[in-house]
């Protein structure tokens, strides 16, 4: 629960958090840490990341390098395991160009993996959704930030543009 009464008291004299330069890694518990870590290096073309030659003895975790973000794998009942049991859920996303996008659902079909949805968020971003090994959710993702008529294009191309009549603001007619 969120505290309001509290944060309404220190809204006034709170400031700006100070900046952080980037994402270093983020960590995911596997049920069988060979399998996952294979998924990540052999499907999705991460690179394993050898904890050796920092002087970081390794073993029981496992760490891969995909897109410029280390995930660290644990082992299911190892020593470091999330504050609470979940069921899979966790999800991240990855952005990656439109020209790749159906090379990608190509490779992952015949990796068989599941696309288990595809989906758009208006006309700005367009995004398939997967699981890892352990249910953990990935989504790839095309943004079309700055080229919102791509985007339209593309979305509706695929049939997922959720209301054909839509109109962005900047096309609304005024009233």
């Amino acid at each position: 629960m969120v505290d309001t009464q509290h944060a309404e008291k220190t809204k006034s004299t709170a400031t700006a958090p100070p900046p952080v330069k980037r994402l270093d890694h983020w960590t995911l518990v596997a049920k069988d840490q060979e399998k996952t870590v294979r998924f990540y290096t052999d499907i999705l073309g991460a690179s394993e990341h050898h904890w050796e030659q920092y002087g970081i003895a390794g073993g029981w975790i496992r760490t891969v390098n995909f897109a410029g973000t280390l995930i660290d794998i644990f082992p299911m009942g190892g020593p470091f395991q999330p504050a609470e049991q979940v069921e899979a859920g966790y999800h991240h996303c990855y952005i990656i160009d439109l020209d790749d996008y159906d090379k990608w659902i190509e490779h992952l079909r015949a990796h068989n993996v599941e696309i288990v949805r595809q989906d758009a968020h208006g006309e700005i971003r367009l995004s398939m959704y997967f699981r890892d090994p352990d249910g953990n959710v990935i989504e790839l993702s095309v943004r079309f930030d700055d080229d919102r008529e791509t985007g339209r294009r593309e979305i509706t191309k695929r049939g997922l543009l959720k209301d054909p009549n839509y109109a962005p603001p900047w096309r609304r007619q005024q009233k």
